[in-house]
């Protein structure tokens, strides 16, 4: 089993993967190693662009400003780097940064990649108008995933990871929270963090987030001392990618978060009825990664609301 030489507490959705778990032998299992990435969990120069190997998420859901009494327990694992804030993981590729300021990064889909003839089903066009292989799901084994007083072992399956739920109260301010992978396609690792106790964002109890024009828009928060706060705005149905993802982060301790008046003019007009939109939220997490001779893996522990952003013209 990969062993993580330290502990850190720090802090996944556009194009379906092809939904299968794999047995590439060209992921080597048995040389692979795993360096801690340091985070610090406090605000960073920039927010993390969340293009991992995998995620496992345990995440404590709010609408209205009311928390679910039990955490989520997911996990998704591919055999290269993909982006995980829409509803399903994407190649990074299909987006590029068109601002960046303040602690928030506005991706927009990549310019170019006309491929011709179109790409096969198992492929994407790339930004050299080339197709490229569509990155397949992996396993990592039974996963153990666990807080105070409790665990649970999740499997894979042909859809990625089966689910489950943890208990709010194992998973507090004092709790440790560890994931334990025996190992497959992906080598065995195991991560850890900290507990949360419960954050109060100042959102309407209808969710809903309104961007206005010609000015920062702040959201107020309390949120302890520990961990990240972030926010992340996806434009876009589910059937394809996101349209624009905005993503900012900030240190729980500053008390508000500013999306710059630049980047909400930026980000294109949202709200009205759609097709099961991608999802938007802002969180209160701790995370800890592993850094496998493939890509980087993480855990994630949040507080998550809801929100439903509108932003006109």
């Amino acid at each position: 089993m990969v062993k993580k030489a330290l502990r850190n507490t720090v802090v996944l959705l556009g194009l379906m993967a092809p939904a299968c778990v794999s047995t590439d032998p060209t992921l080597d299992t048995a040389s692979d190693t795993a360096d801690t990435i340091s985070d610090t969990g406090q605000s960073t120069d920039e927010p993390s662009p969340g293009v991992m190997l995998g995620q496992i998420e345990v995440v404590i859901s709010g609408w209205g400003g009311v928390w679910d009494t039990a955490a989520q327990v997911r996990a998704d694992f591919y055999d290269s780097p993909m982006r995980m804030e829409a509803f399903a993981p994407f190649p990074p590729g299909r987006h590029e940064i068109a601002f960046e300021e303040g602690g928030c990064i506005l991706w927009l889909p990549a310019q170019g990649g006309q491929c011709s003839p179109p790409c096969d089903w198992d492929e994407y066009c790339g930004e050299e108008s080339s197709c490229l292989t569509m990155p397949q799901r992996v396993s990592a084994g039974d996963i153990t995933v666990g807080g105070t007083g409790s665990s649970i072992v999740i499997h894979p399956s042909e859809w990625g990871y089966d689910g489950g739920n943890l208990a709010t109260g194992d998973l507090g301010a004092e709790a440790t929270v560890s994931a334990v992978a025996q190992g497959a396609d992906l080598p065995a690792f195991d991560l850890e963090t900290q507990g949360l106790a419960a954050p109060q964002f100042e959102i309407d109890e209808s969710n809903a987030l309104v961007l206005v024009d010609g000015q920062d828009n702040v959201i107020e928060f309390t949120a302890g001392d520990t961990g990240v706060v972030r926010l992340v705005l996806n434009k876009g149905w589910h059937g394809a990618l996101p349209e624009a993802t905005l993503m900012c982060e900030v240190s729980p301790q500053a008390g508000q978060l500013v999306i710059p008046a630049a980047a909400v003019e930026a980000f294109p007009v949202a709200g009205g009825p759609g097709l099961e939109q991608h999802l938007s939220f802002i969180e209160l997490l701790h995370r800890d990664r592993a850094s496998l001779a493939a890509g980087p893996v993480e855990l994630v522990v949040a507080y998550r609301r809801y929100l439903y952003p509108s932003h006109g013209r």
